[in-house]
C-alpha cells in the first residue's frame, strides 16, 4: 500500500515538474520567435539609419520583450538577467581579453583574404572609432540581454545539461542574423561562413556566461567583434 502511495506520489511529481519545464520552454521560446518574426520581418521589408535599427528598434523589440517576460510574466528583476555585480571585475576583463582577440582575428583573416590591412574607410573618419564603440556597446546589450541574459538562464529549468544549452542558444543566437545577410545578397557560401563565425561568437558568449554569471562578459566579448567585423569587411 505504501508503494503504491510512493508511486503515485513520484508520478505527480514526475508530472509537475515536466510541465513546469514545457511551460518554460513555451515561453523561452515564444519570446524568442516574437522577437525572430518582428526583426526578421523588419530586415526583409525595411532599412533605416544604423543608429535607429541599433539603438532605438532593438531597444524596443529585444529590450521590450525581455522585459515584458521578466518583470510583467515572472516578476523578477535585472539580476535574473546576469546584471548585476557578481564577478564583475573578472567578467569585464575576460570580455575585454576574448574581444580583442577577435579583433586579432579579424585583422588576420582580413589580411589572408585580400593581402593587406585594408580598413573600411568610414571607420576612420572624425570620431568614427568612438561612435562605433558606443554602437558596438548598444547593439551587444540588446541581443545579449535577449539570448545570453533571457534565454539561456532561462533554458536552465528546461535543460539541466550545460552543452545543450549553450549549443541551443548559439544555434537561436546565428538564426537571428540570418535575415541580414539574405537582404545584404550575400552568396550562400559566404552566409554559411559568415553563420559558422556568429555560430562561433555565440558558443563562446554562451559558455562565458555560464562561468562568469555576468552580462558584461558576452556583451564586451560581442560588442568588440562587432567593431572588428566592420573595420575589416
Amino acid at each position: 500500500m505504501l508503494n503504491k502511495l510512493t508511486n503515485k506520489l513520484a508520478d505527480k511529481w514526475f508530472l509537475v515538474r515536466e510541465g513546469s519545464k514545457l511551460e518554460k520552454a513555451h515561453q523561452v521560446i515564444g519570446a524568442y520567435v516574437l522577437v525572430f518574426m518582428v526583426w526578421g520581418m523588419y530586415r526583409l521589408l525595411f532599412r533605416m539609419p544604423l543608429w535607429v535599427e541599433e539603438v532605438i528598434l532593438k531597444g524596443l523589440v529585444m529590450g521590450g520583450v525581455v522585459g515584458y517576460m521578466v518583470w510583467k510574466k515572472e516578476r523578477n528583476g535585472w539580476k535574473s538577467l546576469g546584471i548585476n555585480t557578481k564577478n564583475f571585475v573578472p567578467a569585464v576583463g575576460f570580455g575585454l581579453a576574448v574581444g580583442v582577440l577577435l579583433l586579432f582575428f579579424g585583422e588576420l583573416v582580413n589580411y589572408i583574404q585580400y593581402g593587406e590591412l585594408a580598413v573600411n574607410p568610414e571607420a576612420l573618419t572624425s570620431g568614427g572609432i568612438g561612435q562605433l564603440l558606443i554602437l558596438g556597446l548598444v547593439t551587444a546589450f540588446w541581443e545579449e540581454l535577449l539570448m545570453m541574459g533571457y534565454v539561456l538562464t532561462r533554458l536552465k529549468e528546461v535543460w539541466e545539461n550545460e552543452w545543450t544549452r549553450v549549443i541551443v542558444v548559439a544555434l537561436m543566437f546565428t538564426l537571428l542574423h540570418l535575415p541580414v545577410m539574405v537582404v545584404d545578397g550575400l552568396p550562400v557560401v559566404q552566409i554559411m561562413v559568415r553563420s559558422l563565425l556568429v555560430f562561433g561568437v555565440g558558443f563562446g558568449n554562451g559558455v562565458m556566461m555560464l562561468r562568469t554569471e555576468n552580462l558584461a562578459t558576452p556583451i564586451l566579448t560581442h560588442a568588440l567583434w562587432g567593431v572588428s567585423v566592420f573595420l575589416f569587411e
